[in-house]
């Protein structure tokens, strides 16, 4: 069976639409006659008659009415194919996969991605997902982002990737008011530590080995699967750990959490931007410029 003329296909749903071969040839810019054609030809190319009866009052055959509903579908996909295979040979990728650490804060990420989205094609898709620790790391291994941000120190050896540092991130230990470690009144040690449960978030990476930041051997643990719970999961005195001040200086000037004093240096993790080299598409050799000119510093 030959393909369905997508151009006699166009002619008819334009017809249905309209309702007179007049007002779909003004549509299409077409004369009658020559829409008039693109139908018969259609209808050869079926075997089987499309309109019961035209004029004013336009009416379609029971097949007919079935190449309304379901032709639309159909040319709109093809149009939608035609625009993707043009948009990726024109350079740009049809998904650009961005993986951003679940401890960058969302409002620049986002606006980062807002500049892209007016600049890149409409059929280029963007596709935004959280990895926590060594999981950016690993997204890049396992081809599931072509970016990342906010991957973590240290940078592991990887073939065919590149990476700048975007900044740090300020962490803070926080517990709730009533939590016996508030009550020491004094520094923390690691020892203090060790005898309470720690609350940590879950490593995504796959293959590469996973981390956790805080935990001590032998320590009580709970873990959750993003910074978002281990906050609500502090707030609720389920435990006690490091945490990002920006996620929670809200929660400290209400008195939801306080911050406590401890003898070690807190954590102050260097987070990274990395991307696959080569750089082959323009969508993220866009997005690497806009990083390496500043565009999102932590």
């Amino acid at each position: 069976m030959k393909p369905l003329p997508l151009d006699a296909l166009q002619v008819f749903l334009s017809l249905c639409e309209h309702g007179s071969l007049t007002a779909a040839s003004e549509h299409l810019h077409k004369s009658p006659s020559t829409l008039h054609h693109s139908i018969k030809k259609l209808e050869q190319h079926l075997g089987t008659p499309l309109i019961a009866r035209a004029g004013p009052h336009l009416k379609l055959t029971a097949a007919g009415e079935l190449l309304r509903q379901e032709g639309a579908q159909l040319l709109t996909g093809a149009q939608q194919l035609q625009r993707h295979v043009q948009t990726v040979a024109s350079g740009w990728e049809r998904c650009l996969r961005v993986a951003v650490d679940d401890i960058v804060p969302i409002e620049p990420v986002l606006k980062l991605c807002e500049n892209y989205l007016n600049i890149a094609p409409d059929m280029c898709e963007l596709a935004l997902h959280r990895e926590v620790l060594n999981g950016c790391w690993d997204a890049l291994v396992m081809d599931r982002a072509d970016l990342v941000i906010g991957a973590p120190e240290p940078r592991p050896e990887l073939p065919n990737t590149e990476a700048m540092t975007l900044g740090t991130v300020k962490m803070v230990f926080a517990v709730v008011p009533h939590h016996p470690l508030a009550r020491l009144k004094r520094p923390l040690t690691a020892d203090d530590i060790r005898q309470h449960r720690i609350v940590t978030v879950a490593d995504s990476a796959q293959k590469l080995p996973q981390r956790s930041i805080g935990l001590q051997p032998g320590q009580p643990v709970f873990r959750v699967g993003t910074l978002a719970q281990k906050v609500e999961a502090q707030k609720l005195g389920l435990g006690c750990g490091w945490l990002p001040y920006h996620l929670i200086d809200k929660a400290i000037a209400a008195g939801e959490l306080v911050v406590l004093p401890t003898q070690e240096q807190p954590p102050a993790p260097s987070l990274n931007a990395a991307w696959l080299t080569p750089l082959t598409g323009k969508g993220l050799h866009w997005l690497v410029e806009q990083l390496k000119a500043g565009a999102l510093r932590l």
